[in-house]
């Protein structure tokens, strides 16, 4: 990881970076796992930013410059439903751009790319990876060079577990703290609550019973398909989620472990709510698996 390797130096948009220029070290074995980084510009706009994360299936992109491909910070769908209305990024639509959505999302990626985040380098392990995701609870790792320059990124996926685990079930490891809306939610509302959460998807309840559920990325299409027919930003989040919200693939408390990972990678779901009898109970992310899995390991 970047953080106590060596020196570092600060970013455009505050990313961390830095190698030992005392002495050659070894390659980590992080260098085979990943992928090609999908990447965009300082000022490519908010709506084709979300247009990329949609077409890929991805909730973070790298931002790098044009030039040289260093990497300046990252665009994070979280940070574009804040800056739809669910946090401090909503002020830039009311200051900057008068509450004028459609001005809003034409505006360059670089009012709302994120510097908090954290790198690997290509002398890191893969150990150093899970490390980040399961503390950090992030999607994506970009990997850099000496020079600050994007060399792959590694997502969850990349470290999912492949053998199978015995005995474990959905009880044993979900999250029995859920935050959930009703269909009468407000954009607006659920914004502000994915924000202040920073959760990926949230169960929709009505009367105590799962009726739905609803993701950042959700709302990204609700953006990309043209559904949002106003200019005006507060007319827009006025939407409600029973117009995105999604029916949910569930599992059980008693639901096994190996069952839950197949269908994870089968799906390309991140996540499924646990209930008995339609009630909610309970949730388990990709992240819970990953957790079970390497604790099994140690």
């Amino acid at each position: 990881m970047n953080q106590g390797r060596t020196q570092k130096q600060t970013g455009k948009f505050g990313v961390t970076k830095g190698f030992d220029s005392r002495k050659v070290e070894k390659e980590g074995d992080i260098m085979t796992i990943g992928k090609e980084p999908i990447t965009a510009y300082a000022t490519t706009r908010v709506i084709k930013i979300a247009d990329m994360m949609i077409d890929n299936d991805c909730r973070r992109i790298p931002i790098v410059d044009a030039g040289t491909k260093k990497l300046l910070g990252i665009a994070k769908a979280i940070d574009i439903v804040d800056f739809l209305g669910g946090g401090e990024k909503y002020n830039i639509i009311l200051n900057n751009f008068k509450g004028n959505f459609l001005s809003a999302i034409n505006s360059p990626i670089a009012k709302i790319t994120s510097s908090n985040f954290t790198t690997l380098t290509n002398l890191d392990s893969i150990d150093d990876a899970l490390k980040i995701i399961i503390r950090m609870h992030t999607s994506l790792i970009p990997v850099v060079d000496k020079d600050g320059k994007i060399l792959k990124v590694i997502s969850e996926k990349d470290v999912f577990p492949t053998l199978k685990i015995s005995g474990v079930k959905a009880c044993d490891i979900m999250q029995r703290e859920v935050i959930t809306v009703t269909p009468e939610t407000t954009i607006k509302d659920l914004a502000r609550m994915v924000v202040n959460t920073q959760k990926r998807r949230i169960p929709v309840v009505s009367d105590g019973h799962l009726v739905g559920i609803i993701s950042v990325m959700d709302v990204l299409k609700f953006l990309k398909e043209g559904e949002f027919k106003s200019i005006m930003s507060e007319e827009i989040l006025s939407e409600t989620v029973n117009k995105i919200m999604k029916q949910p693939n569930v599992v059980f408390l008693d639901t096994d472990l190996d069952y839950i990972v197949t269908e994870m990678k089968e799906t390309g779901f991140g996540g499924f709510p646990v209930v008995e009898d339609s009630k909610l109970l309970g949730m388990i992310t990709t992240t819970d698996v990953i957790k079970a899995f390497y604790r099994n390991e140690e």
